[in-house]
Protein backbone atom coordinates (compact mmCIF):
# COMPACT_ATOMS: atom_id res chain seq x y z
CA UNK A 1 0.00 0.00 0.00
CA UNK A 2 1.81 3.71 -1.03
CA UNK A 3 -0.97 5.67 0.38
CA UNK A 4 -0.93 7.69 -2.39
CA UNK A 5 -4.39 8.50 -2.94
CA UNK A 6 -4.50 9.72 1.14
CA UNK A 7 -1.80 12.09 0.85
CA UNK A 8 -2.90 13.59 -2.80
CA UNK A 9 -6.22 13.99 -0.83
CA UNK A 10 -4.52 15.54 1.91
CA UNK A 11 -2.63 17.58 -0.60
CA UNK A 12 -5.80 19.08 -2.21
CA UNK A 13 -7.12 19.50 1.54
CA UNK A 14 -9.96 16.55 0.51
CA UNK A 15 -8.76 15.02 3.73
CA UNK A 16 -10.63 16.19 6.78
CA UNK A 17 -8.31 15.79 10.30
CA UNK A 18 -10.22 13.55 12.00
CA UNK A 19 -9.29 10.95 9.48
CA UNK A 20 -5.75 11.33 9.74
CA UNK A 21 -5.33 8.92 12.39
CA UNK A 22 -7.32 6.05 10.57
CA UNK A 23 -4.80 6.53 7.41
CA UNK A 24 -2.31 6.21 10.27
CA UNK A 25 -3.35 3.00 12.11
CA UNK A 26 -3.96 1.68 8.33
CA UNK A 27 0.22 2.73 7.65
CA UNK A 28 1.25 0.46 10.65
CA UNK A 29 -1.11 -2.37 9.59
CA UNK A 30 1.02 -2.01 6.67
CA UNK A 31 4.11 -2.10 8.09
CA UNK A 32 5.09 1.86 7.95
CA UNK A 33 6.29 2.48 11.61
CA UNK A 34 7.54 6.01 12.89
CA UNK A 35 6.81 7.72 16.10
CA UNK A 36 5.08 10.50 13.87
CA UNK A 37 2.84 7.57 12.22
CA UNK A 38 2.18 5.74 16.11
CA UNK A 39 1.69 9.73 17.72
CA UNK A 40 -0.83 9.91 14.99
CA UNK A 41 -2.84 6.82 15.26
CA UNK A 42 -3.44 7.44 19.06
CA UNK A 43 -4.97 10.84 18.28
CA UNK A 44 -8.69 11.11 18.84
CA UNK A 45 -10.20 13.84 16.19
CA UNK A 46 -8.22 16.02 15.61
CA UNK A 47 -8.00 19.16 13.16
CA UNK A 48 -5.54 19.25 10.32
CA UNK A 49 -4.24 22.55 12.03
CA UNK A 50 -3.31 19.63 14.98
CA UNK A 51 -2.38 16.78 13.05
CA UNK A 52 -1.14 18.14 9.89
CA UNK A 53 2.73 18.43 10.73
CA UNK A 54 2.61 14.86 11.91
CA UNK A 55 0.58 13.55 8.80
CA UNK A 56 3.56 15.04 6.61
CA UNK A 57 6.21 13.44 8.84
CA UNK A 58 4.33 9.97 8.97
CA UNK A 59 4.22 10.39 4.83
CA UNK A 60 8.13 10.19 5.06
CA UNK A 61 7.82 6.85 6.36
CA UNK A 62 6.10 5.81 3.05
CA UNK A 63 7.56 7.61 0.56
CA UNK A 64 10.88 10.41 0.53
CA UNK A 65 9.90 13.05 -2.12
CA UNK A 66 6.74 14.78 -1.31
CA UNK A 67 4.48 14.52 -3.88
CA UNK A 68 3.49 17.62 -6.49
CA UNK A 69 -0.33 19.27 -6.58
CA UNK A 70 -0.43 18.69 -10.05
CA UNK A 71 0.40 15.06 -9.32
CA UNK A 72 -2.24 15.19 -6.67
CA UNK A 73 -5.06 16.39 -8.59
CA UNK A 74 -3.58 13.57 -11.40
CA UNK A 75 -4.63 10.78 -8.32
CA UNK A 76 -7.71 12.29 -7.39
CA UNK A 77 -9.47 12.82 -10.48
CA UNK A 78 -8.20 9.15 -11.30
CA UNK A 79 -9.61 7.67 -8.72
CA UNK A 80 -13.18 9.53 -9.22
CA UNK A 81 -12.95 7.99 -12.70
CA UNK A 82 -11.69 5.03 -11.73
CA UNK A 83 -14.57 4.68 -8.70
CA UNK A 84 -17.55 5.84 -12.04
CA UNK A 85 -16.31 3.53 -14.20
CA UNK A 86 -16.19 0.05 -12.17
CA UNK A 87 -19.51 1.20 -10.55
CA UNK A 88 -18.10 1.81 -6.91
CA UNK A 89 -19.51 5.56 -7.39
CA UNK A 90 -23.00 6.57 -8.81
CA UNK A 91 -22.48 8.44 -12.27
CA UNK A 92 -24.41 11.44 -11.04
CA UNK A 93 -22.44 11.84 -7.75
CA UNK A 94 -19.04 10.92 -10.00
CA UNK A 95 -20.03 13.85 -12.38
CA UNK A 96 -20.80 16.11 -9.75
CA UNK A 97 -17.47 15.27 -7.75
CA UNK A 98 -15.82 16.26 -11.17
CA UNK A 99 -17.50 19.37 -11.08
CA UNK A 100 -16.72 20.22 -7.70
CA UNK A 101 -12.82 19.75 -7.67
CA UNK A 102 -12.89 20.87 -11.96
CA UNK A 103 -10.56 23.88 -11.09
CA UNK A 104 -8.76 21.74 -8.83
CA UNK A 105 -8.12 19.57 -11.58
CA UNK A 106 -6.59 22.76 -13.13
CA UNK A 107 -9.76 22.83 -15.54
CA UNK A 108 -8.83 20.33 -18.20
CA UNK A 109 -11.09 19.91 -21.03
CA UNK A 110 -11.56 16.53 -21.35
CA UNK A 111 -13.24 16.94 -17.73
CA UNK A 112 -15.84 19.40 -18.90
CA UNK A 113 -18.35 16.81 -20.43
CA UNK A 114 -19.29 16.03 -16.66
CA UNK A 115 -19.95 19.01 -15.68
CA UNK A 116 -22.88 19.57 -18.83
CA UNK A 117 -23.71 15.96 -18.11
CA UNK A 118 -24.26 16.53 -14.85
CA UNK A 119 -26.69 19.74 -15.30
CA UNK A 120 -28.70 17.55 -17.97
CA UNK A 121 -29.33 15.01 -15.58
CA UNK A 122 -30.56 17.46 -13.10
CA UNK A 123 -32.65 19.59 -15.48
CA UNK A 124 -33.89 17.21 -17.34
CA UNK A 125 -35.31 14.25 -15.63
CA UNK A 126 -35.92 12.25 -19.01
CA UNK A 127 -32.54 12.60 -19.99
CA UNK A 128 -30.87 11.54 -16.73
CA UNK A 129 -30.79 7.92 -17.84
CA UNK A 130 -29.20 8.72 -20.94
CA UNK A 131 -26.45 10.87 -19.13
CA UNK A 132 -25.72 8.76 -16.50
CA UNK A 133 -24.65 5.95 -19.03
CA UNK A 134 -22.85 8.49 -21.10
CA UNK A 135 -21.09 9.25 -17.73
CA UNK A 136 -20.00 5.64 -16.57
CA UNK A 137 -18.59 5.55 -20.57
CA UNK A 138 -16.79 8.40 -20.35
CA UNK A 139 -15.22 7.70 -17.33
CA UNK A 140 -14.50 3.85 -18.71
CA UNK A 141 -12.92 6.05 -22.01
CA UNK A 142 -10.22 8.23 -20.06
CA UNK A 143 -8.80 5.49 -17.35
CA UNK A 144 -8.18 3.28 -20.79
CA UNK A 145 -6.98 6.27 -21.94
CA UNK A 146 -5.15 7.15 -18.66
CA UNK A 147 -4.02 3.31 -17.87
CA UNK A 148 -2.16 3.89 -21.79
CA UNK A 149 -0.07 6.56 -21.27
CA UNK A 150 1.05 5.14 -17.83
CA UNK A 151 1.96 1.62 -19.11
CA UNK A 152 3.77 3.03 -21.70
Amino acid sequence: MTFEFEEAAYLLELLPGEELPDVAVRMLDAGFDSQAVRELAGLSRPTRRDAGKLFEEALLTVRTQPMTIERAGEVVRHRILWRIASGDLAPLAGAEAMSRHWHTFGGPAELSKFIYLHDIAEEYPAKRSAAESEIVELARQLVRQWSARNSA
